[in-house]
């Protein structure tokens, strides 16, 4: 039984990949790196230097890219490549999984009107006396497919691309050069998580959806067609911004420090490298929480409802308050999850060969 409900699943996910891309070639509207028919060749070795092919032809910051272009460079990213998707997607299953139970209380937070006003302990005291300690695992299927797919693009495709973004931008503009590497690698990855996000929520708002994402997203499907990509603009508007501050605040913070201590003289050995991963993973979590928190709100709208609400009508009726519901127990989730996340994933680079961020 289990094995046929994941084998639905897995044609479930087939299809939302299919209405994804029903349209045929997909266009990300962004700084463009490559004409889409150039080859993008990236090396990654060491510090991840990498080349463009001569005779590429760069585009002006209002053209378009290929997504084929961001996911050639993935593909020619050398044989440490896919060290950076596999820490990635393992570190971002790992610490959305964990937390799952702060997630359902924050979202019943903004999804729940008799839950509404209440901090993160009474609701969660409110759920487990009216539905048991099983209510706080809603979702976790969902959550620990969803995000180790969404993981592995996000930090596999950031790596990749930010040798590719730098050499596509001239002068000193590093800043900008991550931070369009951290949104095509997002973007990307968020368009692969829409679905599984959206049968979490589903599941979180309405326990009695589904025992869990082996059933919920085929029926979810069944119900709503493509409709179940109509939060991705609610996705991106949250998924973006909270990825974008998080990898470049963090990739920020640890070169700085790992430059101060090399300025005093000192060596990190492990033990320390690990205190630099988490002081900085926990300002980055903040950042990343506080950037993000409007469209988490306008998101978990969107998906709570059997039909999905529309975005334009949710933002019509929408104050500033309402773009802030459920924001302490949020970070109280972000700081769980970016700082285990974060230090994680450098952990596991360093297991398999590879620096810990900022330390190269």
């Amino acid at each position: 039984m289990m094995w046929r409900g994941r084998n639905k699943c897995g044609l479930a996910l087939a299809a939302c990949l299919s209405t994804m891309f029903q349209h045929g070639d997909c266009f990300l509207a962004a700084p463009a790196l490559t004409r889409p028919s150039a080859v993008l060749s990236t090396r990654l070795h060491g510090a991840a230097r990498s080349c463009v092919r001569p005779g590429a032809q760069r585009l002006s910051m209002l053209d378009t890219v290929h997504v084929g272009a961001i996911l050639e460079a993935a593909a020619t990213g050398g044989p440490e490549a896919y060290k950076f998707f596999l820490a990635g997607g393992i570190s971002a299953s790992a610490s959305h999984g964990w937390t799952v139970p702060i997630d359902v209380v924050k979202t019943r937070l903004q999804t729940d009107e008799r839950l509404q006003g209440s901090n993160i302990i009474s609701a969660a005291g409110k759920i487990l006396s009216t539905e048991g300690p099983g209510a706080l695992a809603s979702g976790l299927g969902s959550t620990l497919v969803g995000y180790a797919i969404q993981g592995s693009f996000k930090y596999g495709l950031y790596e990749v691309l930010k040798p590719v973004t730098a050499a596509a931008l001239s002068g000193d503009a590093r800043l900008l050069s991550l931070g369009l590497a951290a949104t095509l690698a997002e973007t990307v990855a968020s368009t692969f998580l829409c679905p599984l996000e959206a049968t979490r929520i589903r599941l979180v708002a309405e326990p009695t959806f589904g025992s869990e994402v082996w059933d919920a997203l085929p029926r979810l499907l069944a119900e709503r067609g493509g409709g179940i990509m109509s939060g991705l603009p609610a996705i991106l508007a949250k998924m973006v911004p909270y990825s974008v501050v998080q990898l470049v605040s963090y990739e920020i913070l640890t070169s700085q420090a790992y430059a101060l201590l090399a300025d005093q003289g000192v060596r990190p050995d492990a033990s320390l490298k690990l205190l630099v991963s988490l002081g900085c993973s926990l300002v980055a979590a903040t950042l990343s929480s506080l950037a993000s928190q409007p469209g988490d709100s306008v998101l978990s709208e969107v998906n709570k409802g059997a039909d999905g609400a529309d975005i334009a009508s949710i933002l019509s009726t929408f104050g500033p308050a309402d773009y802030f519901r459920g924001t302490g127990a949020r970070l109280v989730h972000m700081l769980s999850i970016v700082s285990t996340q974060l230090v994680l994933y450098d952990e596991i680079k360093q297991l398999v060969g590879l620096a810990a961020t900022g330390a190269h």
